[in-house]
């Protein structure tokens, strides 16, 4: 019989399988699990989908200390990691965080650009909307242009020139952009 806690640490395991023991976890231990799934979040071995998983998981956590720890990751490593801490600070309300999150929109890595964006987004931070209409214009990457569009549909929420907006957009010659819109 194999426990939930020895579950989560075995990497050759299905994530899908990691992922219920984590959820299982943090239902049992709440907050004081918090730790131990930054740690686990941040190695290699673990699955990009279980990686979100305890990310979102933690975003969902309404602990000071938590959202401390998950701050202090946050512009910090490389790829995952730096992921991982956007993804898990999406519901932290600091306007330092926000700074940071606000430059990411424009890195060259796309899913760190797209992890900025959709944090943003879910922030429904009015003022990254003329930077996200910019980047849209400029950006090639079709995953960030979704991302793009996505953000503004959330900032914008169904405003009717955001809507004439997506309307031209879906006669735009860039096929990509059309079918988007």
């Amino acid at each position: 019989v194999t426990t939930a806690e020895e579950l989560v640490k075995r990497p050759d395991f299905p994530s899908e399988l990691r992922e219920l023991a984590v959820a299982l976890l943090v239902e049992d231990r709440g907050t004081a699990y918090s730790r131990a799934l930054i740690e686990l979040a941040l190695k290699a071995t673990t699955q990009a989908r279980l990686r979100d998983r305890i990310a979102d998981l933690l975003a969902e956590m309404d602990d000071e200390k938590v959202h401390k720890q998950i701050a202090k990751l946050v512009g910090k490593g490389k790829g995952y990691a730096r992921t991982f801490a956007i993804r898990a600070a999406k519901r932290i309300d600091d306007p330092k965080l926000v700074k940071k999150l606000r430059k990411d929109i424009k890195n060259k890595d796309a899913a760190l650009a797209v992890a900025s964006i959709d944090s943003l987004a879910a922030r429904r931070d009015r003022e990254s909307a003329p930077a996200f209409e910019k980047l849209l214009e400029k950006t090639k990457s079709a995953e960030v242009q979704r991302a793009l569009l996505r953000g503004l549909s959330a900032i914008y929420d169904g405003e009717n020139a955001w809507v004439e907006r997506l309307v031209e957009f879906s006669g735009d010659e860039d096929l990509d952009l059309a079918n988007m819109a």
